[in-house]
């Protein structure tokens, strides 16, 4: 599997929270280093006949959680301007829980999240088929190198934010996997 080079900037800000607690947050970047963190082939989509229906794109930020939890970590997500994402943490010790984002290609997103570690996962497309078909055919799905830790630590809230597009001497790993692993 092609593996993408992303460089991490980490920048610490501290947020204040309704608890007068601080947040710092972690940025994720990628880099320009000739590859792609969407990993979207440089030619057309592919042409084919789907016995797919379209469906109408969920509402730019529409987050689904599957499990109960305090929303109380920043999670910050940039996008590249063409397309759309379906961007998934999932939990580090348990697959089964989640949260998807839907993104709107070229627009930034900020919600909160629960406390923990999670592998982040996302899946990119044009055209919308809905939660089960995602973008068809044609989705590309990519995982994140490492895990995000969305933290507490005294009185701070750790979160990160996340960069889905090059950019130069960023250093956060992303490579393909295919829909099972989604």
């Amino acid at each position: 599997m092609p593996v993408v080079g992303l460089i991490l900037i980490i920048f610490i800000s501290l947020i204040s929270n309704s608890f007068e607690c601080g947040s710092s947050q972690n940025t994720y970047n990628s880099s320009s280093d000739n590859y792609s963190t969407n990993n979207k082939e440089s030619s057309e989509p592919k042409k084919y006949e789907s016995k797919l229906q379209k469906v109408p794109y969920p509402k730019h930020g529409e987050v689904k959680l599957n499990f109960k939890g305090s929303k109380l970590a920043p999670f910050q997500i940039n996008t590249e301007e063409e397309g759309y994402y379906l961007v998934k943490l999932e939990k580090a010790d348990d697959k089964s829980k989640y949260i998807t984002i839907f993104i709107d290609g070229g627009k930034q997103f900020e919600t909160n999240v629960p406390l923990g570690n999670y592998k982040l996962k996302y899946a990119y497309g044009i055209e919308w088929y809905g939660y089960d078909h995602l973008f068809g055919e044609d989705t590309k799905y990519s995982e994140a190198g490492e895990e995000f830790n969305f933290s507490r630590s005294r009185n701070r809230v750790n979160g990160v934010s996340v960069t889905l597009y090059s950019v130069y001497n960023g250093n956060l790993n992303t490579y393909d996997i295919n829909e099972s692993e989604f």
